[in-house]
């Protein structure tokens, strides 16, 4: 049963870091930037979409992270 579980756990982890790193702060990013410069410019919405996209893949590998040291304990 620990082993299911833990194994869930991961792919979640996997899941999740994917979304949130890739989706949420990668493309999302993107899109912000492009939409604060049409059709004025934003400065803030361009300085903290740049900032997402520098941070996205930092993100994803903590989450991943996290979810594997929840792993670890899981089936210990």
């Amino acid at each position: 049963m620990r082993t299911i579980l833990g194994i869930a756990t991961a792919i979640l982890s996997g899941v999740l870091a994917i979304y949130v790193g890739l989706y949420l702060m990668f493309i999302r990013g993107i899109i912000q930037v492009v939409q604060s410069i049409t059709p004025r410019v934003i400065a803030s919405g361009i300085a903290i979409g740049i900032v997402r996209v520098i941070f996205a893949s930092l993100v994803g590998w903590i989450i991943f992270m996290v979810g594997l040291a929840m792993v670890r304990i899981i089936v210990n």
